[in-house]
């Protein structure tokens, strides 16, 4: 062998080397890649999850008060806030001052919140003439309201610092209209996300 296909077979051997060793490598960069993107999801995960028991918590809709929005057994986020407004979805304690909540609305004292929506804040005034709601003498546009109902309310002024709650299904549901209005301090948190079922996943809970 003279030294031109020495040095050639040298060269050939080196490169196969080398392209061993690259793939070696290669392999351990990748699984290096592997393991950080897994720990980054579980961080991340993690992060979400204590921020969302941190700001707020998630539970099923007990009952049918509030379709067609919220269908019974649907898993919804609420984010603890102080302020709310005309239209949100919101969990409360009922006040029930006054009254038999368990005789009269049918809420018994081991249910600790409800979800239902505000249709009217402190200051309004509120008439209910045969099933249309009338805010400040004007009526309220309501598309989510499941069926037709015919309550009638006399017109009346929600106190500052309250609430007048009513689900969105009228007809099954127990809200203002049975135990007035509530105390702003009785509201704990609005509808953020929703998280089953599966289909209807989204921040569009309205």
């Amino acid at each position: 062998m003279d030294k031109k296909q020495y040095k050639k077979q040298g060269i050939g051997q080196d490169k196969k080397q080398g392209i061993k060793l690259d793939k070696k490598q290669d392999k351990k960069r990748f699984k290096m890649f592997d393991w950080y993107f897994k720990l980054s999801w579980l961080g991340n995960g993690l992060l979400i999850v204590i921020l969302a028991v941190t700001f707020g918590s998630a539970s099923f809709t007990p009952s049918a008060s509030m379709e067609p929005t919220l269908k019974e057994y649907d898993y919804v986020y609420f984010i603890n806030s102080s302020e709310f407004e005309r239209g949100d979805i919101v969990t409360f304690t009922p006040s029930c001052e006054g009254i038999d909540c368990e005789a009269k609305c049918g809420v018994t004292e081991d249910v600790k919140e409800l979800s239902k929506r505000i249709v009217a804040v402190g200051g309004d005034v509120v008439e209910i003439r045969a099933g249309v709601l009338h805010i400040n003498g004007e009526v309220v546009n309501e598309p989510y309201v499941k069926e037709e109902w015919f309550d009638t309310l006399p017109e009346f002024t929600v106190p500052d610092d309250h609430v007048f709650i009513m689900g969105d299904n009228r007809n099954e549901s127990s809200d203002s209209r049975c135990f007035g209005n509530v105390p702003i301090e009785n509201v704990s948190a609005k509808a953020l996300f929703r998280l089953k079922p599966r289909k209807d996943v989204g921040f569009k809970v309205e």
